[in-house]
């Protein structure tokens, strides 16, 4: 079957998995905690959804989400696949990951 992404959105093309880099960051890890958030680096040819140097929450993916995509809410507030290489996890602190929360309620 294949793989179907929500919306319209352009996907841009992907380069494979590029494997563990060592860091502690979230993303990296063999069981990563979700929600966490990343920094937006790359936009693609996505001018809209996403700006650059914001922080994104990142979701846990969806059964046959690819392995090499973000499953992110965006500027939209919808959650949608977005190439890993878009984005630079980052730990926050509680406190940040709370005050961000209640916003986006």
């Amino acid at each position: 079957m294949k793989q179907k992404y929500i919306g319209s959105k352009r996907m841009g093309s992907a380069v494979g998995s590029k494997g563990s880099s060592g860091h502690s960051d979230p993303a990296s890890r063999t069981n990563p905690h979700y929600p966490f958030y990343a920094l937006c680096v790359e936009l693609g040819e996505n001018l809209v959804s996403l700006q650059i140097g914001k922080a994104y929450k990142v979701i846990r993916p969806e059964k046959n989400d690819p392995a090499y995509f973000f499953r992110v809410i965006d500027e939209e507030g919808e959650d949608y696949l977005y190439p890993r290489e878009w984005f630079v996890p980052v730990e926050l602190p509680l406190s940040a990951k709370r005050k961000l929360a209640a916003a986006s309620l």
